[in-house]
């Protein structure tokens, strides 16, 4: 059934085709082609007389299709018209955790050391347990990590500043807390740690030692390092 309102809307369209037909006709019946051998309307063109059977051919084919048109249109207000209206809205997240404050920065003492417990190049000593730890990571971040800093002749072992020589500190994976053994890290270079659990938390174990690298002599050591987590 078609609405009222759109009954009404097709019945105006359709007088107005009517309307624009009586117009057409009226111009054909009065238009005068102009120029001076045509002073009257016996010398128009018999095309354009009303009686002629080719000018109501063409007036029945305006008209008929003007009230499709119209029809038509009204149709289509009623096809477009909309029953529900919808809204979509979402967030898309960038997963990340966050360092806790109590291991971001800290000073890890590998205490002291005799020459003597460096017998060979590659000797390590005072081996020292630390952790990172990430909290309010976002549920199922894959976590990596990479440790940079300057190298010295082994890749996992850290250039020393302080006064003794051809002693580096070596950065060693844990597989576990408080292990003081691990698997070398080698640094300025990506590795991941994993993918966090249901307890949206992740600690990450250390261990820091003493490593000769060539002649050692006494003296102080002391380097530094940065980590950098990127979470996806």
């Amino acid at each position: 059934m078609i609405p009222q309102a759109d009954r009404r809307g097709n019945a105006d369209a359709t007088n107005r085709t009517y309307a624009t037909v009586r117009l057409i006709a009226r111009f054909a019946a009065t238009r005068r082609p102009a120029g001076p051998h045509l002073p009257n309307d016996a010398a128009a063109p018999s095309i354009l007389k009303l009686n002629n059977p080719t000018m109501r051919k063409i007036l029945m084919l305006l008209a008929a299709s003007a009230v499709i048109a119209a029809m038509g249109a009204g149709s289509a207000g009623s096809a477009l018209a909309a029953d529900a209206n919808l809204k979509f809205t979402g967030l898309i997240t960038q997963p990340s955790c966050t360092v806790d404050s109590s291991t971001a920065n800290q000073t890890i003492s590998l205490g002291s050391a005799p020459i003597m417990n460096f017998p060979a190049i590659g000797s390590t000593g005072n081996p020292t347990a630390f952790t990172l730890n990430l909290v309010n990571c976002s549920p199922g971040t894959a976590v990596t990590m990479s440790v940079a800093g300057t190298i010295d002749t082994v890749a996992s072992v850290l250039q020393n500043t302080g006064t003794a020589t051809q002693v580096g500190v070596q950065i060693l994976k844990a597989a576990s807390v408080g292990a003081t053994t691990g698997t070398p890290v080698t640094l300025n270079s990506t590795s991941s740690l994993g993918t966090v659990d249901n307890t949206n938390t992740m600690t990450v174990p250390f261990v820091a030692q003493f490593y000769r690298l060539g002649t050692l002599t006494a003296g102080s050591v002391t380097t530094t390092a940065t980590v950098n987590f990127t979470y996806n």
